[in-house]
């Protein structure tokens, strides 16, 4: 290598660090803290033992839900979950058949993705048809997972909204108001997207069967008898 090549080195080497640990806000806390959260969901020992045993058949019980934890029993051993940074729950006691803990989902789209608000200028032509696509678009976006209802503007009913001369339609995460706005357009309806904040340290999912708890991360650990918090 000529030393023309290995200065031309060296400035790539030097450019890279400037972009990932300067020039990007927050770069090296981001980074360490993202790392080391991806190192505790993958190499978690306790939830990869709870979750084979719940693949080869054994079923589990919740038997305790806290605001910081979530207690379960799976084949006569008893466990106990602690979430930090909690967003969001739906957690009740009960049966539950196997245990995930992920970070893409339908549900951590509100908390993954820029937030954006979506507005509109003129009334469609045809309201009921408008919303009929908005539902859908919104059914491809989010399945089983999240109703419209959730984005849509809260102070009327979206069928009287859509009789004004204009306002907040929408509210939520980009991807369904840049979807709701490519619609809108459509229907002429004079849509201006405003961008929110960009998220910069995402949550996780646990999934326990159905049940469900979103936060920044998941602490287990394996209960004694009659131990208490």
């Amino acid at each position: 290598m000529t030393d023309q090549q290995k200065a031309g080195e060296m400035f790539a080497q030097f450019a890279a660090f400037i972009l990932m640990y300067v020039l990007v806000p927050g770069g090296i806390l981001f980074i360490v803290r993202k790392l080391a959260r991806q190192k505790k969901q993958m190499t978690d020992p306790l939830l990869q033992e709870i979750q084979e045993l719940l693949s080869k058949g054994a079923s589990g019980h919740i038997t305790r839900i806290q605001t910081t934890f979530v207690e379960f029993a799976v084949e006569q051993a008893a466990y106990r979950v602690r979430f930090e940074g909690k967003r969001e729950f739906a957690t009740k006691t009960g049966v539950f058949e196997s245990l995930e803990v992920l970070e893409k989902h339908p549900l951590l789209l509100d908390y993954t993705e820029p937030t954006g608000v979506l507005y509109f200028g003129a009334p469609p032509a045809y309201p009921e048809a408008f919303l009929t696509e908005l539902r859908t678009a919104s059914e491809a976006q989010f399945g089983e997972w999240r109703s419209l209802k959730r984005y849509l503007n809260p102070q009327m009913p979206p069928q009287t909204l859509l009789q004004t001369n204009g306002g907040m339609l929408l509210q939520g995460p980009l991807s369904l108001m840049l979807r709701a706005q490519s619609l809108a357009e459509t229907y002429q309806m004079q849509p201006d997207l405003t961008r929110g904040k960009v998220v910069t340290l995402p949550p996780q999912i646990l999934f326990l069967g159905r049940h469900y708890i979103i936060a920044d991360q998941f602490i287990s650990e394996r209960l004694m008898a009659g131990k208490q918090p």
